[in-house]
């Protein structure tokens, strides 16, 4: 029966029904959530180097589920591992700001009180003209007079501090 249901589920199957395709699909659907569960909220929401690393490989890992290339239940023990895995980086993150900064990498700041920040700018890779592009993007501001600082997180998203005279207009 569950051979019929989801082919060999121990090896390769490459001779899936589409059916079977379905039915792996909706089983893969489960244990993503699963493994999202287990990862926590901060693998969608955080967007760390850690985090889409984690969710690049489990998409990769499960996909493979889904079509028979390699054993289903293999497959899903892998994935729960990288899950697992996850949790633990992220555990021992939280608690220790050398591991975290060699995990994820720190902050650079790209501008601050009117002054480009060559040397951050190019270990980041961001041109003064994509920075002034994020800023109007982030703020509707034409200009960075306005600007105390802004800042490359490890996410790769920039945050803008503004001084402390300017408040954003309320938008829309």
């Amino acid at each position: 029966m569950i051979d019929y249901l989801f082919g060999d589920l121990l090896h390769d199957d490459k001779t899936l029904t589409a059916f079977q395709i379905v039915a792996r699909a909706v089983l893969v659907a489960v244990v993503a959530l699963l493994c999202v569960r287990v990862t926590g909220r901060r693998a969608f929401g955080l967007k760390t180097p850690l985090d889409n690393v984690i969710t690049f490989l489990l998409g990769a890992t499960l996909s493979r589920a889904i079509v028979g290339d390699g054993g289903f239940v293999g497959i899903v023990a892998g994935s729960l591992t990288l899950a697992c895995l996850h949790r633990l980086i992220a555990y021992v993150s939280c608690r220790s700001d050398g591991f975290r900064n060699f995990i994820n990498g720190k902050s650079q700041i790209l501008y601050e009180q009117g002054i480009f920040q060559d040397n951050n700018l190019k270990k980041s890779m961001v041109a003064p003209k994509e920075l002034e592009g994020v800023v109007r993007k982030e703020t509707n501001l034409d200009s960075l007079d306005l600007i105390q600082k802004a800042t490359m997180e490890p996410s790769g998203e920039v945050s803008i501090v503004l001084k402390d005279s300017y408040s954003l207009p309320k938008r829309a």
